[in-house]
């Protein structure tokens, strides 16, 4: 799944797969984290490199910095940012995305619940299948309630 990470003139992109374990869990885990006002850090295997997400403190917010530890040391992004604007910014993406018609039919690149890729009939593959639940309702709670401080007097609903 390719993700690009864009903050002013700053771009990231990498590719996320499940090839040597799925990241999207750990992902969630560090959004998690955030929300319950830690400095997490995040290290992803991305098929042959590893990729750092760490996160300090900075006034009004998170400093970001996202690097390669490993092979050559290389600061790819790094940001300052309101905290709830960090996990928003990536989490609500990423659940539109999971949640489309195109990633549903991009099946034979992640993991999905139905059916068995194991029981499928490589001869008569499905045209689409659906994905794992990743939702995070700590993630989610924590959205709405932002949203619906923002909305206008008398207005109702939710952002996520």
């Amino acid at each position: 799944m390719d993700t690009t990470f864009r903050a002013g003139d700053q771009v990231f992109e990498i590719s996320l797969s499940d090839y040597d374990g799925d990241p999207i869990p750990s992902l969630i885990d560090w959004l998690e984290q955030l929300v319950d006002g830690e400095f997490p850090h995040l290290i992803m295997d991305l098929e042959y490199w590893v990729c750092a997400f760490r996160t300090y403190p900075a006034e009004k917010g998170v400093r970001l910095v996202i690097a390669d530890e490993v092979l050559e040391p290389e600061i790819f992004m790094d940001i300052r940012i309101d905290r709830m604007a960090l996990v928003a910014g990536i989490y609500n993406p990423l659940m539109a995305h999971w949640a489309s018609d195109a990633f549903a039919r991009a099946w034979f690149h992640w993991r999905f619940t139905s059916p068995d890729l194991e029981d499928l009939d490589h001869n008569n593959p499905p045209e689409r299948m659906t994905p794992d639940p990743i939702h995070s309702p700590k993630i989610d709670a924590v959205l709405n309630m932002i949203a619906d401080l923002c909305l206008p007097e008398g207005a109702s609903g939710h952002g996520v």
